[in-house]
């Protein structure tokens, strides 16, 4: 292979290694990553956010202006939280609804005088009541809001139920359900000032209006003549079709081909990856989606799985090094998750704590 393609396939394989973290927490919550907008920080995450995005089936990528000091913003801009919690160990039944919801208001006094002896007014305290729920004989808690709608046990058995099945794909009639403890989260807003909307005549001092300068970029399509251009030189609604670089102080943008950026009113870059594109990137999902309830993973074929090459007449004769690595990390990922369900919903200590267990993915 050429040493373009070598480059190329060292990217492919981290951003295969980045998406599996991505699909081993939101897919074991029981939801799909493509179903959802992937927000971009970082300096380098805009290099491979059009990239990974396709990967995982997602047609919306969100990068905020401050990407790259996204971090440190989020540190000064945080708002105060507080939490505190109370051991219960009560059956979830009507008759204890009154003890619940007496632990959880002396809890919620103890939050909101914490917060408001940090001098938050009432109105910048918001409280939020859980309940840590589990099966009797498992220990595994689920984190259940509890509303102030909730009138008997079963509304609140109802939402344990539903995220059991989200999660996991089951729910076991029959068993009790064990109320471990009781927690109230306070929250103290802070005061932020409020984005400022970017003029439409926001141009830095010498700042082309159109790309300053053109290079050759590899994509997976092959060499494209690409045009840079000056994040401060984009209008706001400037609609940027890919192949393009978009230059930010602090970070890098690539706007792969079948991708269209533009720069929003509050100065974010947006970003719709074609929806065809996604398609013939991610495959079928084999695994059952989070609506049906099933506790699988959803896996799609690998990423552009049309660039790895099995050459030579037979069938493993010579196999791309690259598409081996991305199915390794691929069908690693779909075994460990299997794993981490398994220890959750597991009653035996031999599994749950010794991890007794093997998962395999047969192909």
């Amino acid at each position: 292979i050429s040493v373009e393609e070598a480059a190329l396939g060292f990217i492919r394989v981290a951003n295969e290694a980045m998406c599996r973290p991505i699909r081993a927490i939101t897919e074991g919550k029981g939801y799909s990553p493509s179903s959802h907008c992937l927000c971009v920080f970082g300096g380098a995450g805009g290099q491979h956010a059009c990239a990974i995005a396709r990967d995982l089936g997602i047609t919306k990528v969100y990068i905020p202006s401050n990407s790259g000091v996204l971090s440190a913003e989020g540190i000064g801009r945080a708002e105060r939280v507080c939490d505190e919690q109370q051991p219960c160990a009560e059956r979830l039944g009507d008759e204890v609804l009154p003890d619940l919801r007496a632990r959880l208001a002396d809890l919620a006094r103890q939050v909101h005088a914490t917060l408001a002896g940090e001098r938050f007014s009432d109105s910048d305290i918001a409280l939020e009541s859980f309940a840590a729920l589990r099966y009797d004989g498992t220990d595994t808690q689920i984190m259940i809001a509890i509303l102030d709608t909730d009138t008997t046990a079963q509304l609140i058995l109802d939402r344990f139920e539903d995220r059991n099945r989200r999660e996991f794909g089951f729910v076991l009639e029959g068993r009790s359900v064990v109320v471990d403890a009781v927690r109230v989260r306070g929250v103290g807003h802070t005061s932020t000032p409020e984005s400022q909307t970017p003029s439409t005549n926001a141009t830095a001092a010498g700042a082309p209006r159109d790309a300053a300068e053109r290079t050759t970029v590899h994509f997976d399509s092959g060499a494209c003549d690409t045009p840079v251009l000056a994040f401060c030189a984009l209008e706001p609604g400037r609609r940027v079709c890919g192949p393009a670089i978009i230059m930010q102080n602090a970070s890098t943008i690539v706007v792969e081909p079948g991708c269209t950026a533009w720069r929003n009113r509050h100065g974010d870059v947006e970003i719709d990856v074609e929806a065809a594109a996604v398609a013939t990137t991610t495959g079928a999902a084999t695994g059952a989606a989070a609506d049906s309830g099933d506790a699988a993973v959803s896996t799609g074929e690998p990423p552009r799985a049309d660039h790895g090459r099995v050459t030579g007449g037979e069938a493993g004769e010579h196999v791309d090094p690259i598409l081996l690595s991305i199915f390794s990390h691929r069908f690693m990922g779909i075994a460990e998750q299997m794993g981490r369900t398994l220890q959750r919903t597991s009653i035996s200590v031999n599994i749950k704590e010794e991890l007794e267990s093997t998962t395999v993915c047969v192909w």
